[in-house]
């Protein structure tokens, strides 16, 4: 047995002889006596340095507790501590490899976590400057791909948001040139300025003055100084001004009868919004009637909205007809040349649309009718004073 490349072993006896020599170390024998334990002291154990007799030697002994032999291993401390620092610089190298394979670990774990975040966050600058065609493609089922996927259903999101927006605003805008429109109305004008000539050949100068105020009555709150939004009070005196007009036009078959409570009056409306309506009792209800013809406007509430109501007793509308005005009402398809085709369509739309698009898809009018009985159109609109 060896110990190293060039250590051995010696085996003594309780008295510390020699029980087993290696044939070519027997001159160490005398020097490892010299400094061995006391004979007969069995279990003990140790080590020392032997410095004398040639180059130093490391010396480990043990004693067995049964017979009391003693086993001596012998080898050059140099080679001891050469072989320490062999193992010393085995494990620098292995803890060195070990740091290495962790950074490199750490940079490529790193990397894969934060790659996706930062394209990700690019992503989000891209779609908060406004190009919102920015897309994440997701790798992987983590929670990361995760909040990509969400990312892209936002920004589709925000693309159908923006689209609405704009065809809203796009409606608006033509809702509000029709509504212009029927404020300038020639039509009207040149009759009501025909109408005035009669009268003043005729010699009817109260009607003339009467007819000149509710004229200009008419166009300064129709106008409104191009504001929106008017008094529930206002817009009746709007169409108060255009019924005068029309009664004394044809003043053998109109009445009409003004029933919205005074506190009511108060609430804000959208301008032109009942005027319309009236409009298209008259000459669709009314008109073609046979005898005295009735228009009454009421309003009354119904929890947070007002509810408006143009009613009158003239022809009323048959079934199938008013099931078509319900539908174009409510899913107008015109284009923006579409005119007016009977019982007062187009006239409604605007009016239903522009209300839809101001306060929301509950909000607008529903028409009712009986044939041969009349016809009544409610108006919802939300009880705001703070518009």
């Amino acid at each position: 047995m060896t110990i190293g490349t060039t250590g051995f072993f010696y085996l003594l006896d309780e008295q510390n002889n020699p029980l087993y020599v290696p044939p070519v170390q027997a001159g160490e024998l005398a020097l490892v006596q010299d400094n061995l334990i006391p004979a007969g002291e069995k279990g003990r154990s140790g080590s020392f340095v032997l410095q004398t007799g040639g180059p130093p030697r490391f010396i480990v002994h043990t004693s067995s507790l049964a017979t009391g032999w003693t086993i001596i291993g012998i080898a050059p401390l140099q080679e001891i501590v050469a072989e320490a620092n062999r193992i010393r610089q085995l494990i620098i190298i292995s803890v060195g490899l070990s740091i290495i394979f962790a950074i490199t670990l750490h940079y490529l774990l790193t990397r894969r976590l934060t790659r996706p975040i930062q394209l990700l966050q690019h992503k989000m600058r891209l779609t908060a400057s406004g190009y919102l065609e920015a897309k994440v493609k997701p790798d992987g089922t983590d929670e990361i791909a995760d909040l990509g996927q969400s990312f892209n259903i936002m920004v589709e999101q925000i693309k159908e948001l923006l689209a609405q927006s704009i065809r809203k605003q796009q409606q608006l805008q033509k809702a509000e040139l029709r509504t212009l429109q029927a404020q300038i109305n020639p039509h009207f004008l040149y009759n009501t300025l025909d109408s005035i000539v009669w009268m003043a050949e005729a010699g009817n100068h109260d009607g003339v003055i009467r007819l000149v105020k509710a004229l200009s009555a008419f166009f300064r709150l129709s106008l409104n100084n191009g504001r929106d939004w008017i008094q529930i009070r206002s817009e009746l005196a709007h169409v108060q001004s255009y019924l005068i007009i029309q009664q004394m036009r044809y003043h053998d078959i109109l009445e009409f009868k003004l029933e919205v409570a005074e506190e009511l009056q108060e609430y804000p409306i959208l301008n032109m919004t009942l005027q319309p309506l009236v409009e298209n009792a008259l000459y669709h209800g009314i008109k073609n009637k046979r005898g005295m013809g009735l228009i009454r406007i009421g309003g009354y509430t119904d929890g947070g909205s007002i509810m408006l109501t143009v009613s009158d007793n003239g022809i009323g509308i048959p079934a199938g007809r008013l099931e078509i005005l319900r539908e174009s009402i409510e899913h107008p398809i015109q284009s923006e040349d579409t005119e007016d085709t009977g019982q007062g369509g187009f006239g409604l739309q605007n009016v239903h649309q522009r209300l839809r698009l101001y306060f929301g898809p509950e909000y607008g009018i529903r028409l009712d009718s009986s044939e041969g009985y009349g016809t009544q159109i409610t108006v919802r609109i939300p009880k705001n004073k703070g518009v």
